[in-house]
Protein backbone atom coordinates (compact mmCIF):
# COMPACT_ATOMS: atom_id res chain seq x y z
CA UNK A 1 0.00 0.00 0.00
CA UNK A 2 2.75 2.66 0.68
CA UNK A 3 4.87 1.91 -2.29
CA UNK A 4 1.48 2.42 -4.72
CA UNK A 5 0.75 5.48 -2.26
CA UNK A 6 4.96 5.95 -3.40
CA UNK A 7 4.16 5.56 -6.92
CA UNK A 8 1.18 7.48 -7.18
CA UNK A 9 3.29 10.92 -5.64
CA UNK A 10 5.61 10.56 -8.08
CA UNK A 11 3.44 10.54 -10.50
CA UNK A 12 1.20 13.67 -9.46
CA UNK A 13 4.46 15.14 -9.40
CA UNK A 14 6.03 14.22 -13.10
CA UNK A 15 2.63 15.29 -14.05
CA UNK A 16 2.72 18.46 -12.15
CA UNK A 17 5.83 19.58 -13.65
CA UNK A 18 5.15 18.41 -17.29
CA UNK A 19 1.65 20.89 -17.13
CA UNK A 20 2.22 23.93 -18.48
CA UNK A 21 -0.07 27.30 -18.83
CA UNK A 22 0.46 28.48 -22.21
CA UNK A 23 -0.91 32.22 -22.86
CA UNK A 24 -1.68 32.32 -27.35
CA UNK A 25 -3.59 35.28 -27.11
CA UNK A 26 -1.67 37.89 -29.64
CA UNK A 27 0.29 40.67 -28.25
CA UNK A 28 -1.59 43.52 -26.93
CA UNK A 29 -4.68 41.73 -25.55
CA UNK A 30 -3.46 41.67 -21.42
CA UNK A 31 -0.96 39.12 -21.74
CA UNK A 32 1.33 41.57 -19.26
CA UNK A 33 -1.78 41.53 -16.88
CA UNK A 34 -1.78 38.10 -17.35
CA UNK A 35 1.48 37.74 -16.76
CA UNK A 36 1.32 39.20 -13.47
CA UNK A 37 -1.98 37.50 -12.28
CA UNK A 38 0.13 34.32 -13.00
CA UNK A 39 3.20 35.20 -11.44
CA UNK A 40 1.33 36.28 -8.54
CA UNK A 41 -0.16 32.96 -8.05
CA UNK A 42 3.10 31.71 -8.06
CA UNK A 43 3.97 30.39 -11.62
CA UNK A 44 7.07 30.47 -12.72
CA UNK A 45 7.65 32.70 -15.64
CA UNK A 46 9.72 31.50 -18.71
CA UNK A 47 12.43 34.55 -19.60
CA UNK A 48 10.81 36.69 -22.46
CA UNK A 49 14.05 37.39 -24.16
CA UNK A 50 15.23 34.14 -24.48
CA UNK A 51 11.80 33.29 -25.89
CA UNK A 52 11.86 35.26 -28.63
CA UNK A 53 15.03 34.15 -29.54
CA UNK A 54 13.12 31.18 -30.74
CA UNK A 55 11.25 32.64 -33.77
CA UNK A 56 15.01 31.95 -35.44
CA UNK A 57 14.64 28.70 -35.29
CA UNK A 58 10.71 28.35 -35.88
CA UNK A 59 11.19 30.46 -39.61
CA UNK A 60 13.27 27.21 -40.11
CA UNK A 61 10.74 25.23 -39.05
CA UNK A 62 12.79 23.90 -36.51
CA UNK A 63 10.89 23.03 -32.91
CA UNK A 64 13.45 21.27 -30.97
CA UNK A 65 14.34 24.90 -29.31
CA UNK A 66 10.92 25.09 -28.53
CA UNK A 67 10.36 22.24 -26.54
CA UNK A 68 13.73 21.84 -24.89
CA UNK A 69 12.74 26.06 -23.92
CA UNK A 70 9.06 25.03 -22.69
CA UNK A 71 10.90 22.98 -20.12
CA UNK A 72 12.37 25.75 -18.02
CA UNK A 73 9.23 27.17 -16.55
CA UNK A 74 5.47 26.78 -15.89
CA UNK A 75 3.93 29.37 -17.93
CA UNK A 76 4.74 31.38 -21.02
CA UNK A 77 3.44 34.30 -22.89
CA UNK A 78 3.84 36.33 -25.88
CA UNK A 79 5.99 35.65 -28.82
CA UNK A 80 6.13 32.70 -29.90
CA UNK A 81 3.44 31.05 -28.06
CA UNK A 82 1.04 33.97 -29.78
CA UNK A 83 1.65 32.51 -33.23
CA UNK A 84 -0.86 30.96 -35.14
CA UNK A 85 -0.42 26.92 -34.82
CA UNK A 86 1.96 26.94 -32.24
CA UNK A 87 -0.49 25.68 -29.73
CA UNK A 88 -0.60 22.64 -32.05
CA UNK A 89 2.95 21.91 -31.43
CA UNK A 90 2.64 22.55 -27.07
CA UNK A 91 -0.23 20.54 -26.97
CA UNK A 92 1.28 17.56 -28.69
CA UNK A 93 4.38 17.91 -26.54
CA UNK A 94 2.90 18.97 -23.49
CA UNK A 95 -0.50 17.18 -22.57
CA UNK A 96 -2.76 18.07 -20.00
CA UNK A 97 -1.42 21.80 -20.25
CA UNK A 98 -3.79 24.63 -19.95
CA UNK A 99 -4.16 27.48 -22.69
CA UNK A 100 -5.75 31.05 -22.25
CA UNK A 101 -6.92 32.63 -25.35
CA UNK A 102 -6.61 36.56 -24.48
CA UNK A 103 -8.74 38.47 -26.36
CA UNK A 104 -9.91 42.36 -27.00
CA UNK A 105 -13.50 43.94 -27.24
CA UNK A 106 -12.83 43.80 -31.18
CA UNK A 107 -10.28 43.32 -33.46
CA UNK A 108 -10.31 46.96 -34.65
CA UNK A 109 -9.90 47.36 -30.97
CA UNK A 110 -6.38 45.60 -31.05
CA UNK A 111 -4.90 46.73 -34.11
CA UNK A 112 -5.29 50.07 -33.09
CA UNK A 113 -3.85 48.89 -29.51
CA UNK A 114 -1.05 47.71 -31.53
CA UNK A 115 -0.01 50.25 -33.88
CA UNK A 116 -0.17 52.74 -31.33
CA UNK A 117 2.37 50.33 -29.04
CA UNK A 118 4.87 49.92 -31.86
CA UNK A 119 4.39 53.56 -32.38
CA UNK A 120 5.54 54.41 -28.55
CA UNK A 121 8.16 51.93 -27.96
CA UNK A 122 9.68 52.97 -31.45
CA UNK A 123 9.09 56.46 -30.74
CA UNK A 124 7.51 57.75 -33.92
CA UNK A 125 5.21 60.64 -34.79
CA UNK A 126 2.77 58.38 -36.57
CA UNK A 127 2.67 54.72 -37.98
CA UNK A 128 5.93 53.06 -37.68
CA UNK A 129 7.81 52.56 -41.33
CA UNK A 130 9.80 49.34 -42.65
CA UNK A 131 12.92 51.52 -41.90
CA UNK A 132 11.88 52.12 -37.93
CA UNK A 133 11.14 48.20 -37.94
CA UNK A 134 14.00 47.26 -39.73
CA UNK A 135 16.95 49.50 -38.01
CA UNK A 136 15.10 49.17 -34.63
CA UNK A 137 17.27 47.83 -32.05
CA UNK A 138 14.66 46.87 -29.32
CA UNK A 139 14.87 43.21 -29.56
CA UNK A 140 18.17 41.09 -29.61
CA UNK A 141 19.17 42.36 -32.10
CA UNK A 142 18.51 45.14 -34.85
CA UNK A 143 16.01 44.77 -36.80
CA UNK A 144 14.51 41.91 -34.74
CA UNK A 145 11.04 43.90 -34.46
CA UNK A 146 10.35 43.73 -38.33
CA UNK A 147 11.24 39.80 -38.65
CA UNK A 148 9.14 39.18 -36.09
CA UNK A 149 5.86 41.26 -37.58
CA UNK A 150 6.75 39.40 -40.94
CA UNK A 151 6.74 36.16 -38.93
CA UNK A 152 3.29 37.35 -37.61
CA UNK A 153 1.75 38.46 -40.48
CA UNK A 154 3.57 36.78 -43.44
CA UNK A 155 2.80 38.49 -46.98
CA UNK A 156 0.74 41.18 -45.94
CA UNK A 157 1.92 44.96 -46.21
CA UNK A 158 3.14 47.06 -43.17
CA UNK A 159 0.16 47.60 -40.65
CA UNK A 160 -1.94 46.52 -42.93
CA UNK A 161 -5.29 46.83 -41.02
CA UNK A 162 -8.07 44.45 -42.69
CA UNK A 163 -5.03 42.12 -43.50
CA UNK A 164 -4.13 42.24 -39.21
CA UNK A 165 -7.55 42.35 -38.64
CA UNK A 166 -8.29 39.09 -40.49
CA UNK A 167 -4.93 37.33 -39.00
CA UNK A 168 -5.85 38.19 -35.56
CA UNK A 169 -9.56 37.00 -36.09
CA UNK A 170 -8.45 33.76 -37.52
CA UNK A 171 -5.78 32.97 -35.28
CA UNK A 172 -9.00 33.59 -32.42
CA UNK A 173 -11.21 31.53 -34.26
CA UNK A 174 -8.85 28.34 -34.82
CA UNK A 175 -8.17 28.25 -30.99
CA UNK A 176 -11.60 28.21 -30.31
CA UNK A 177 -12.37 25.51 -32.92
CA UNK A 178 -9.57 23.16 -31.97
CA UNK A 179 -10.06 23.01 -28.12
CA UNK A 180 -13.99 22.78 -28.76
CA UNK A 181 -14.42 19.39 -27.45
CA UNK A 182 -11.92 19.82 -24.50
CA UNK A 183 -13.33 23.35 -23.10
CA UNK A 184 -11.96 22.18 -19.80
CA UNK A 185 -8.22 23.28 -21.63
CA UNK A 186 -8.95 26.46 -22.78
CA UNK A 187 -10.00 29.75 -21.44
CA UNK A 188 -11.31 32.46 -23.67
CA UNK A 189 -10.83 35.71 -22.31
CA UNK A 190 -10.88 39.37 -22.21
CA UNK A 191 -9.05 40.77 -18.76
CA UNK A 192 -11.27 43.87 -19.09
CA UNK A 193 -14.27 41.96 -18.10
CA UNK A 194 -15.65 42.54 -14.15
CA UNK A 195 -15.74 38.91 -13.57
CA UNK A 196 -12.50 37.72 -16.00
CA UNK A 197 -9.85 37.57 -12.79
CA UNK A 198 -12.73 34.64 -11.14
CA UNK A 199 -12.97 32.71 -14.18
CA UNK A 200 -9.27 33.27 -14.61
CA UNK A 201 -8.49 32.00 -10.85
CA UNK A 202 -11.23 29.33 -11.45
CA UNK A 203 -9.79 28.01 -14.78
CA UNK A 204 -6.04 27.08 -12.91
CA UNK A 205 -8.23 25.93 -9.78
CA UNK A 206 -6.74 28.82 -7.49
CA UNK A 207 -8.58 31.27 -4.70
CA UNK A 208 -8.78 34.72 -6.00
CA UNK A 209 -6.19 37.48 -4.57
CA UNK A 210 -7.96 40.44 -5.83
CA UNK A 211 -11.39 41.60 -6.89
CA UNK A 212 -9.80 42.37 -10.72
CA UNK A 213 -6.85 42.40 -13.06
CA UNK A 214 -3.90 44.00 -12.43
CA UNK A 215 -3.89 46.73 -15.45
CA UNK A 216 -0.22 45.95 -16.67
CA UNK A 217 1.49 48.12 -19.70
CA UNK A 218 -1.10 50.23 -20.72
CA UNK A 219 -0.42 51.90 -24.10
Amino acid sequence: MLRQESILKRYHQWKNRNRKVFVIGFNKTGTTSTKKALEDLGYTLGHQRSAVLLLDDLSQGDVTSLIRYCRSAQAFKDLPFSCPGIYKILDKEFPESKYILTIRDSPEQWFTSLVSFHSKILKTPGVPSHVDLATSNLGPYQGFVLKAVDFMFPGLPLYCKDGYMNVYDKHNKDVISYFRYRKQDLLVLNVSSATAYKEFCAFLGHQPLYDRFPWENKT
